[in-house]
């Protein structure tokens, strides 16, 4: 029985699995640009959109 290939590590600085966040606890720079390209990996805390309520009231009318 062989054993599986060990899971790549994650780069230096950066926990496994968790996104970059800064001392505040916010996401980087680079963490909320790879969001809104939508690159960001499964998992990446999305940012909520507000719409304005005029703009779909306009869209139902």
């Amino acid at each position: 029985m062989t054993d599986a290939a060990p899971e790549p590590s994650p780069p230096a600085g950066e926990p496994a699995g968790e996104p970059a966040v800064d001392a505040a606890g916010e996401l980087t720079a680079a963490e909320r640009l790879a969001i809104a390209l939508g690159t960001a990996p499964p998992g990446t805390a999305q940012p909520a959109v507000a719409v304005p309520e005029e703009t779909t009231a306009r869209e139902h009318a």
